[in-house]
């Protein structure tokens, strides 16, 4: 869960009626007696449009309802026209309404305002920051302010990468117009860690939570919002590989959760911490926490209550598979219930998750039932062109392979294919993988021009350079050509020619994925086993086996398709 502070303790400091007139009065009141009843008069008609703004302020807050907000944003238009953007009357009117429709989660309407109000600041150079020139310095604080504003709105919009980009602007600012641990230094630093999480960049948000925490006492006394901050740094020094450091921060997240009288959102805490237990390859562990957060997720919500059955799909997986479809069926029961909770891509992740433990348990039958269902939850909710759909439908290919049902198996490839093609935009990634896959079971039944023919499509699709796991996928069709063109075409020098396009260059594309890096290394070495390759075959498999030793969750299955090719390789390497 990647959380913030809580908004409610944001108003308790700075939406105070009170303050908000001070600041719009206090460069007023002294000189009001010496300029006369015209200027006293001015500033009594100043207090009463703040009033009113006030009021309506105050009244959305209370109510969220939608005219309330619409009374607000014209109190603040009629601010922003009666006394100018750069008033400050109107930049705390619109501060704290900002604020205000975060709390409500209805960013839209306020961000046009404060959008505007970025553009009016932009009138400052490095040059003048540099020699401490009042106005610019002024402005550039202002601007920094409106940055964080931003970040806010557009995490609320779910536009995560505007608001990293927000953030990032904004420090680069920040040593020369934000004094440190001032508060705005606090809400850019808490901004910049949360933009980094949901860009799934933990270890660069790292350094961000630890400088929350250090000044959180100053801005925040609520031991909740405390605990959160616990949770996410827990996350975040999980993914710097920081374990037990990592254990050590959920453990007084929990902690501080129990101790309060009515712990708020405890199954988010529970369920980080059970998430990255999991990743750990810490199973047991984790299924106890789930288990234990269970009657908290039923009363923090349904969409807390479907994560946690969710969760315990992987932490059951390998330790009691049995129990693992049970929750799986049950999440995906609550989900065509309750509605996906705008996680609509859970229905087919979980029903891949459950019908892959059901094929290891030999239950293929009850696969194909469990992946026609999410299919048909996809083509009932317009998602046929989706890459949860292929990969459904190429699952239950393996499914109905596995039945001996072979005809029917290519049938279901062909139309995973199909939709594939029809990604708009083209998406590289499924359709090269599924032309592999498609590929693969053609080779197996001896149809070697049709599997050549998708073998050069998938080579031939273009991805960008950089896209490592499109790569891989490419590696492995030119090693699987090198095999068609020993075992069909009967043309070794073809092959060893596949084989240079391979070795050595598979490394530069390993990608720290387990399955993926053994499927690739076991792929090609399976062309050098048949071009006698000892060298290199006994290279390939080495770097299989670190793949899987290396990974923290060592699944059987991985470990049991390595033992399986070994075997295979051991009669010529021994």
């Amino acid at each position: 869960m990647i959380v913030g502070i809580r908004l409610a303790n944001v108003f308790m400091i700075l939406s105070s009626r009170n303050e908000l007139v001070k600041k719009g009065m206090s460069k007023n009141q002294a000189s009001a007696m010496l300029r006369g009843p015209q200027f006293a008069e001015r500033s009594l008609d100043r207090r009463k449009v703040l009033d009113k703004m006030n009021v309506a302020m105050n009244t959305y807050r209370a109510d969220g309802r939608e005219e309330s907000a619409r009374a607000f944003l014209k109190e603040l238009e009629t601010i922003r026209t009666t006394y100018g953007a750069k008033e400050p009357e109107y930049r705390s009117a619109l501060s704290f309404g900002a604020r205000t429709f975060l709390l409500h989660n209805n960013p839209d309407p306020i961000a046009p305002f404060v959008e505007a109000d970025l553009k009016l600041h932009e009138s400052f150079s490095q040059a003048e920051l540099d020699n401490a020139v009042p106005q610019a310095v002024e402005n550039a604080t202002s601007y920094v302010q409106d940055l964080v504003m931003l970040a806010m709105i557009r995490k609320h919009q779910n536009r995560f990468a505007e608001s990293l980009d927000y953030c990032q602007r904004a420090q680069k600012l920040a040593k020369q117009v934000i004094p440190a641990k001032s508060r705005l230094d606090f809400e850019l630093t808490l901004e910049t860690a949360i933009a980094l999480e949901h860009n799934n960049r933990h270890a660069d948000a790292l350094p961000y939570r630890r400088h929350v925490l250090e000044i959180y006492n100053l801005y925040d006394k609520d031991m909740n919002s405390y605990a959160n901050q616990m949770s996410s740094i827990g996350t975040d020094l999980f993914a710097n590989n920081l374990i037990v450091e990592s254990e050590a921060a959920f453990k007084e997240a929990v902690k501080l959760k129990r101790k309060q009288k009515n712990p708020e959102n405890l199954s988010h805490t529970l369920h980080a911490y059970a998430d990255t237990l999991i990743k750990a390859g810490k199973y047991a562990e984790a299924r106890k926490i789930l288990i234990e957060s269970l009657p908290y997720s039923q009363k923090d919500g349904k969409s807390q209550q479907i994560y946690n059955y969710t969760l315990l799909i992987s932490a059951c997986r390998d330790i009691n598979p049995t129990e693992a479809v049970m929750y799986g069926k049950k999440s995906l029961e609550e989900m065509r219930r309750y509605g996906t909770f705008n996680q609509d891509f859970m229905i087919a992740q979980n029903c891949v998750g459950v019908a892959d433990i059901e094929m290891r348990m030999g239950k293929y039958k009850d696969a194909v039932k469990t992946l026609d269902e999410g299919v048909e939850w996809q083509l009932a909710h317009g998602k046929e062109l989706s890459a949860f759909t292929a990969g459904m439908l190429n699952l239950k290919a393996a499914a109905l392979h596995a039945l001996g049902k072979y005809d029917e198996e290519e049938k279901c490839r062909l139309r995973s294919l199909d939709i594939c093609r029809r990604f708009s935009p083209p998406q590289p990634d499924p359709l090269a993988s599924t032309l592999f896959q498609t590929a693969a079971r053609l080779q197996q039944r001896e149809k070697f021009e049709q599997a050549e023919k998708l073998y050069k499509e998938a080579i031939a699709i273009g991805a960008k350079e950089n896209d490592i796991a499109y790569k891989q996928v490419q590696l492995q069709c030119l090693a699987a050509l090198g095999e068609i063109a020993i075992v069909y075409r009967k043309d070794t020098k073809l092959a060893e020619n596949y084989r240079a396009q391979l070795v050595p260059t598979y490394k530069k594309y390993l990608r720290n994925v387990t399955h993926a890096d053994i499927s690739l290394c076991l792929t090609i070495g399976d062309l050098c086993f048949m071009l006698k390759d000892k060298k290199n075959l006994q290279t390939l498999l080495d770097t299989a086996q670190s793949a899987y030793d290396k990974d923290p969750q060592k699944r059987p299955e991985q470990l049991e398709k390595l033992q399986r090719h070994r075997k295979t390789y051991n009669t010529l390497l021994k």
